[in-house]
């Protein structure tokens, strides 16, 4: 093949907008191009040239970008425009303008792009002043000493609590609710005032004892029953500490008794201190009517100086097994959580809920972070979280009731996960977080993510609306440790290695022992995942309006062949309530007893006409397979088995009764006595089937 002539090669990089500079040796050699559009000159091989201009393409991509960002800066009310940031290498564009309430805006082109950030003066989260902080702190009777100059929230400023305590603090600590050191324990009290706050609450009468710092030790007698006891300081000062013998006496801690008289103020029959549901072990509250108990775990007594790190998992597994719903609460949760906890045990208990059609509610994306982030502080034990990066709220009649929150995964920052969940517990709305969750879907699928995980914690909830909603299991989190003292429970995290301890020969545990830390372990946790791509189906609603007519026949039931993909998916989310369901067991002729119904895939207890009583899985049931004596579930023929061979292989059935049990076949005249099903795998693997 011969090379090439200038002109020939000269109009085969035309089009990709390059004209030729010198002369063209061949595509081995090196050749100078320039750009049309912009002039750059580039030298390389010819056989490299084989693409546009680099720099071409970036400002035309640029440009189409820029231009479908003000499209969507006007379509919000911004008025903005892209200038560029001479001497920086990346984020060298900023949008510059202001906001539908004309407050001025300058910020990097990518927090518009990725953080999806907007106005920070709209959006609550502008660069305060001291006039915002001591308005602040005027709310709580605090105020910030004159002279104070601030600089960023994390800079260190001069209050005075309500006592009249000068202490040194930041806005940010603060906002995470710390409060005055004085008060609270951070600066040494003198002994008259360590009197004076242990005698405070009423509860401690003082005998003796030195205040040196938090972890001095007191003589105290209980001024119920006089009974003497030594406690450290900061046990009787700062923790809702009741006397030891009394409640030991009694029996239940305060706690519980304050859980129980709520419940029973509500209305229902409450049962404390049972051992007849899951045998041997004892469920502090329980609600038989409604099938929930309440586990309250005290710090101390709950850790691993007394329970090891299967029990709370062990007492979840065992009533999830009886169909009770079980929530296991932490001493500080109710100590400091007690509304969100409360709102949980309605939420479950469905009290004073007004029933909202989840068609009737909009769901937005919320900008405003303070708005999803005071909602989820509100409704959610956990609170918060730092990392959320985008937020859904559903409203109705202007109300936020539920609120979705987005993030990347702390450590696999890969991966997409729904790290808090919150409705307001006045509310229910069957369908809601399905519909919420499409809107979560859509935003994934525009932004190349593939899949989307999230977890439930077994100490509070099971799952089931993850379940429901289309999401399935991707693993089981065996029971994590938190570290406590007193009524602090810290993460896992903040109590690793240092690295000057790592030397030391000692494990976490033993280094954290000796400052008075012990490890307490929660449930475990379930991970749910869902495909998130185009063909995702969200299910939208799971009233008995809308399951479809099942097809009956009889007598087995229904077989999977005849059913549709609609009606499979309306199989796997079954309930005790479907109508359709109650057909297919009326087919199959056995009753469901509800009271033992969880969902399609745990077992249940059905009741057969004939024999009585027998457990098995609802959607099993729907299959055909009813009572093992019944009739209707006939094991399958020898017929059955014969046409597993091909029509090429002599096959004489001798004795068969089921895949699972012994058969006896003769095959192309050899005699077989072994398990069907392993027999089939065996004549597979030697190529005769």
């Amino acid at each position: 093949m011969s090379m090439l002539t200038n002109a020939e090669f000269s109009a085969s990089i035309s089009h990709l907008g390059w004209e030729l500079v010198g002369e063209y040796a061949g595509k081995a050699h090196k050749v100078s191009v320039r750009c049309v559009g912009c002039g750059r000159l580039r030298t390389s091989k010819a056989s490299n040239i084989s693409g546009g201009c680099k720099d071409c393409i970036i400002r035309t991509g640029r440009e189409a970008l820029g231009d479908s960002i003000l499209k969507e800066a006007l379509s919000e009310g911004y008025k903005l425009e892209i200038v560029p940031v001479e001497g920086k290498k990346f984020n060298n564009f900023r949008l510059v303008g202001t906001c539908p309430n004309n407050h001025n805006i300058n910020m990097i082109i990518n927090n518009w792009i990725f953080r999806k950030q907007r106005c920070s003066a709209c959006c609550g989260n502008r660069k305060l002043t001291l006039e915002v902080i001591s308005l602040g702190l005027a709310k709580e009777s605090y105020s910030v000493k004159d002279g104070q100059v601030y600089d960023y929230n994390s800079g260190f400023l001069q209050f005075i609590c309500d006592r009249g305590h000068e202490y040194t603090s930041s806005w940010s600590k603060w906002d995470d609710g710390i409060r005055c050191s004085v008060c609270n324990g951070g600066l040494p009290l003198t002994q008259e005032q360590a009197i004076e706050r242990i005698e405070a609450k009423g509860i401690f009468r003082y005998v003796g004892g030195v205040h040196e710092s938090n972890k001095s030790y007191f003589n105290v007698t209980c001024v119920a029953n006089n009974h003497s006891l030594t406690v450290r300081f900061d046990g009787l000062a700062y923790e809702d500490r009741e006397c030891a013998t009394c409640s030991k006496a009694k029996g239940r801690s305060k706690a519980e008794v304050e859980i129980e008289e709520w419940l029973v103020g509500l209305g229902y029959n409450v049962v404390v201190s049972d051992r007849e549901q899951v045998q041997p072990l004892e469920l502090d509250i329980y609600l038989p009517d409604q099938k929930l108990a309440i586990e309250y775990c005290g710090l101390y007594y709950h850790s691993v100086l007394f329970k090891d790190w299967k029990y709370h998992q062990g007492k979840y597994a065992a009533c999830q097994d009886k169909g009770i719903r079980l929530i296991t609460i932490f001493e500080d949760e109710w100590a400091r959580k007690k509304e969100q906890l409360k709102g949980l045990i309605r939420s479950k208990l469905r009290v004073g809920r007004n029933r909202v059609q989840a068609r009737k509610c909009e769901i937005t994306k919320i900008y405003d972070t303070s708005v999803a982030n005071n909602f989820v502080d509100r409704w959610h034990v956990q609170g918060s979280s730092k990392q959320t990066a985008h937020s859904w709220g559903a409203w109705h009649s202007g109300d936020l009731i539920g609120v979705v929150c987005l993030s990347r995964h702390h450590r696999n920052t890969g991966e997409w996960v729904i790290n808090r969940l919150a409705f307001h517990p006045d509310y229910v709305s069957p369908g809601l977080f399905q519909r919420m969750l499409s809107k979560v879907v859509e935003h994934c699928q525009g932004n190349q993510i593939k899949t989307l995980v999230t977890f439930s914690d077994c100490r509070f909830s099971s799952g089931a609306l993850y379940e429901r909603s289309g999401f399935r299991i991707d693993g089981k989190i065996r029971p994590d440790y938190s570290y406590t003292r007193g009524l602090a429970r810290v993460s896992k995290q903040s109590m690793k290695k240092k690295l000057e301890e790592k030397s030391e020969g000692k494990t976490e545990e033993q280094l954290r022992a000796l400052s008075g830390y012990r490890k307490i372990y929660d449930c475990g946790k379930i991970r749910w995942l869902i495909n998130v791509s185009p063909q995702t189906d969200i299910p939208t609603d799971y009233s008995e309006k809308s399951l479809p007519a099942l097809p009956l026949q009889e007598p087995r039931g229904l077989p999977k062949h005849i059913l549709s993909d609609a009606e499979m998916k309306v199989r796997k989310r079954i309930t005790s309530s479907d109508a359709a369901a109650k057909k297919c067991f009326e087919a199959a002729g056995v009753e469901l007893v509800k009271e033992t119904h969880i969902n399609a895939h745990t077992k249940a207890t059905f009741i057969c006409p004939k024999h009585g009583e027998f457990a098995s899985t609802p959607s099993s049931v729907m299959q055909g397979h009813g009572h093992p004596n019944n009739k209707l579930s006939v094991p399958k023929s020898a017929e059955y088995f014969a046409n597993k061979f091909p029509a090429s292989i002599k096959v004489e059935v001798l004795k068969f009764e089921g895949m699972r049990k012994q058969a006896s076949v003769i095959v192309n005249g050899t005699r077989y006595d072994m398990i069907a099903a392993n027999l089939v795998q065996k004549l597979k693997n030697s190529k005769l089937i």
